[in-house]
């Protein structure tokens, strides 16, 4: 039987399925553009020509399967790698995927490493974030030849060292990160965009006034925060600063009274915890009803899996806030 008007497809916890197959030759799914799969362990992909969206958890040979996927879907531009719990090496295959534009890899456990070249032919690649990871040591210097990034994620990776070589990534424009703030980004020539999340050290570093062209940066449940460098008023491009649950660094920034307000008072936009102050007001149901349209978005998997630690007391705010994770084409 085929389907040929179907253009998503869900499928979890059908652990005995082994393919999709087509009917006497013809295509079984001719316009699918959307494909979600889940704890399918030894799934076989047939050939999906309109298949632009693509999210595998749980899949048990990821480099089985990322031949699949690069055999038979020749038009995939966005892909979720999660929970793929034995995978200690990026497969080799993802190299092969020249019309990717967007890769989201999470909650792979044992991932350790990116191979050599794994990342050179992704040269469509808009797009990369990489989420509780936390055995992940080395990205490999391949990041420097992609040449079409714009925005860079990377969080819960504790392990994880950026490469050197990101200063030849010239169409960067967004980095979002916590836990570290390498000195490696000062060298990012076209950042504009900047979020740091959880950073336990008390000051930012001076550094941080010679990202010229930064035009909005965004400090988020930093609570040991307690000041803002005076080299961020080199920063003549920065149009918004956004500072949330940091109620040391608040107190600094207080508007004409705050011993921090002399650096940051030429900057037109400045929010301090209205997000945070919103979400204290928040109902369940409000909360539950925002989450119920990430799950709209993405898929209950992908919106649970991006933090499967125990949350903080903000962690489910953050997980709602979906415009932060824009997974649109």
């Amino acid at each position: 039987m085929a389907f040929p008007s179907l253009e998503k497809l869900v499928v979890n916890n059908l652990s005995n399925l082994e393919g999709m197959l087509r009917d006497e030759g013809a295509e079984m799914l001719p316009r699918l553009s959307h494909l979600n799969i889940s704890a399918i362990p030894t799934l076989k992909l047939s050939h999906l020509p309109s298949v632009e969206y693509l999210e595998a958890d749980e899949i048990k040979d990821a480099a089985s399967f990322m031949e699949g996927v690069v055999e038979n879907i020749p038009c995939l531009k966005t892909l979720f790698i999660g929970s793929i719990y034995e995978l200690k090496v990026l497969p080799d295959q993802l190299s092969k995927l020249s019309a990717l534009q967007k890769l989201y890899i999470y909650s792979c456990d044992e991932l350790e490493d990116f191979p050599e070249h794994v990342l050179q032919g992704l040269t469509s690649l808009r797009s990369l974030t990489i989420v509780n990871c936390k055995k992940l040591k080395r990205l490999s210097d391949d990041v420097g030849h992609l040449a079409s990034l714009e925005c860079f994620e990377v969080r819960k990776c504790p392990e994880l060292v950026l490469p050197n070589n990101m200063n030849q990534l010239t169409a960067l424009q967004e980095v979002i990160i916590d836990d570290r703030l390498p000195e490696v980004l000062k060298c990012i020539p076209s950042l504009q965009r900047l979020e740091i999340n959880d950073l336990a050290c008390s000051s930012l570093p001076d550094w941080l006034g010679e990202l010229t062209s930064l035009r909005e940066l965004e400090i988020w449940n930093c609570s040991e925060l307690r000041s803002i460098p005076s080299s961020i008023q080199r920063l003549t491009n920065l149009t918004k600063l956004t500072i949330e649950d940091c109620p040391k660094l608040k107190k600094r920034c207080k508007r004409e009274t705050g011993e921090d307000w002399q650096y940051i008072a030429h900057i037109p936009q400045l929010q301090v915890d209205r997000y945070t102050e919103k979400t204290k007001t928040s109902t369940f149901c409000d909360k539950f009803g925002s989450f119920w349209t990430i799950y709209n978005k993405i898929g209950m998997r992908s919106a649970t899996n991006f933090f499967r630690d125990p949350p903080g007391p903000n962690e489910f705010d953050i997980i709602i806030d979906y415009k932060r994770f824009d997974m649109s084409d």
